[in-house]
Order: structure tokens, then sequence, then C-alpha cells
């Protein structure tokens, strides 16, 4: 009987572990492209941030969870950037995952900031309608940061979220 209940223990941890390496999931983390470090809060499996500084409309970053959970995508350079004016590129194949409500941020610390207090507001936009697939904002008092933050409010759909293409121009 003891045998029994030992498999039986077996099988429930090993199908535990097995669950949990099959996530969809993964954690986010930087990646270098050319001078920038690349990341985003989340990303779901093989539409990693760097795809939406390629220079393709074809890939994307996509998100792992709905908005209002705090999505975001950053690009930090090695030294200070003044922004006068950036470009979002949408998918082409489902606008609904555009971002219409999302904040333009900026942080000067040396570090990529891990508190929300050290991060400062340059843009906001709100009930964007997206009939083309890009979109140029111009920064109405551009200022030097070297991290810069995308935070997505809200998405069409308010499903996901995903962007083809971020440009940050002088």
């Amino acid at each position: 009987m003891k045998i029994v209940k030992l498999f039986i223990f077996g099988i429930s941890i090993s199908s535990i572990i097995f669950m949990g390496s099959c996530s969809s999931k993964e954690e986010p983390t930087y990646e270098k492209v050319d001078t920038m470090k690349i990341r985003a809060s989340n990303y779901f499996k093989g539409y990693k941030p760097s795809k939406f500084v390629d220079d393709k409309m074809s890939t994307f970053w996509h998100s792992d969870e709905p908005p209002g959970n705090f999505d975001w995508v950053s690009i930090s350079y090695e030294k200070l950037f003044k922004v006068s004016k950036y470009t979002i590129a949408r998918r082409s194949d489902i606008s609904s995952q555009a971002p219409v409500e999302f904040i333009l941020e900026g942080a000067s610390t040396p570090e990529f900031p891990d508190s929300d207090t050290k991060w400062e507001t340059i843009d906001k936009q709100e009930n964007q309608i997206w009939d083309d697939n890009i979109k140029t904002y111009t920064i109405k008092l551009p200022k030097d940061f070297i991290h810069y933050r995308l935070r997505i409010i809200q998405t069409g759909d308010g499903m996901f979220a995903s962007i083809a293409e971020w440009k940050l121009e002088k």
C-alpha cells in the first residue's frame, strides 16, 4: 500500500513540473540591439520585444497579458537622447491590438528604473483610431532621457497588445 501511494505522489510531482515548463510566457529581460537595450513587461513566446525595432512590419511584439496589467515596452540608450517625435506601427493584420490609450515616459537614471516614481510622463494619447498602420506623434517639450517606456493602458479589443515597430527620433 505504501508503494502505491509513493508512486501516485511521484506522478503528481512530475506532472506539476512538466506543466510549469510548458508555459508560453517567458520572463521579461532585455535584448541588446545595436546600442539600445530593448525590454518589455511581458511577451508571448516567440514575439520578443526586439521585434518592434527590427525594421520589419511583418514581425511584432505581442503581450502575454491584457492591457491594464501594466504592459509596457522600453528602449534604453547608452547616453542621454532627446526625442522630438516617435512613431508606432501596428500589426497590419489585427488593428484591434494596437494601443488606443498609452503614455510615453522617460527616465534619466543610469540603471533601468525599478520604481515608477523615477519615470516622467512625456506624452499621453487617448482615444486613438488606427485607420492607418503607422502613427507619428510630436513631443511638445523634448527633454534628454536614457530610458523611454511606452506604457499601454488600453488596446482596441482590450485583450492583448501588439506593436510592429516603435521608433524614437531626435
